[in-house]
């Protein structure tokens, strides 16, 4: 954890990759890995925002 406040906890991941494409690759793919982690096991701590549209 880097950072935390009442509405927000911030993590940073350290991995190293070939080349900067693969790099950039894997910054994706473990980024959309602990989403999903989080999306299918412990949804209560993603954010949820409610938006209302009035024409």
């Amino acid at each position: 954890m880097v950072d935390a406040n009442p509405q927000t906890v911030v993590i940073q991941l350290q991995a190293s990759a070939a080349d900067g494409p693969s790099a950039w690759d894997l910054r994706c793919d473990l980024r959309e890995a602990m989403v999903r982690y989080l999306r299918e096991n412990h949804p209560q701590w993603l954010p949820r925002t409610r938006s209302e549209y009035k024409p």
